[in-house]
């Protein structure tokens, strides 16, 4: 018999019955704690794994936010290009001074006000400046007309209006405006649109 020989242990911690128990729910105590260490330390290792795919999946997302503010950027440039803007008052009087709309000639029922102020409102858009198309009806002391014309506010927001058979620019109210164009005594506004 060996000298560890279950008999030479229980003889050392004595032949009670309570000894036994207390060797065996020692050694499962153990066997337990060592369980459950190992798997606290699986748990930890599963965390630590599920952690660093996160950290990773973090920094790839990070890329792509990089990339897509930046293309994101790239096109804001590109659009401001043709981002249409409020000239200085300065800017609109060089615009009109090198437009020729203003030279073409007015034929009745053919090419009017409308087509005048139409067409100075695209000018005006590939120049990159943004003016409205107005158009007006009134009454007079002779008779009733509508014109069309074009408004802009300016950079400083100030609002003028402008016509666009002559490349004149007014400050004031739509019916001084139109008082002076046709040279009558008073107007009285029935309908007013500004198109942008």
């Amino acid at each position: 018999m060996s000298k560890y020989s279950c008999r030479n242990v229980l003889g050392r911690f004595g032949t009670q019955r309570f000894s036994v128990i207390a060797i065996i729910l020692l050694l499962v105590s153990v066997g337990t704690c060592s369980v459950q260490i190992y798997v606290l330390s699986e748990e930890n290792l599963v965390k630590s794994l599920l952690l660093d795919s996160l950290r990773r999946q973090t920094a790839e997302l990070k890329k792509k936010q990089d990339l897509l503010v930046e293309k994101v950027s790239s096109i804001e440039k590109e659009l401001a290009k043709y981002r249409l803007r409020r000239p200085t008052y300065a800017e609109l009087q060089e615009f009109l001074r090198a437009d020729q709309i203003d030279k073409r000639a007015y034929v009745k029922e053919w090419y009017v006000c409308v087509n005048f102020a139409a067409d100075l409102k695209h000018s005006a858009a590939r120049f990159g400046y943004n003016i409205s198309f107005v158009t007006v009806n009134f009454d007079t002391p002779d008779k009733g007309g509508g014109h069309a014309l074009n408004g802009a506010y300016l950079s400083d927001g100030s609002w003028v209006w402008i016509e666009p058979q002559t490349d004149s620019i007014h400050i004031g109210t739509i019916e001084q405006y139109l008082k002076s164009f046709f040279n009558v005594e008073w107007v009285r506004v029935e309908t007013l649109a500004i198109v942008w």
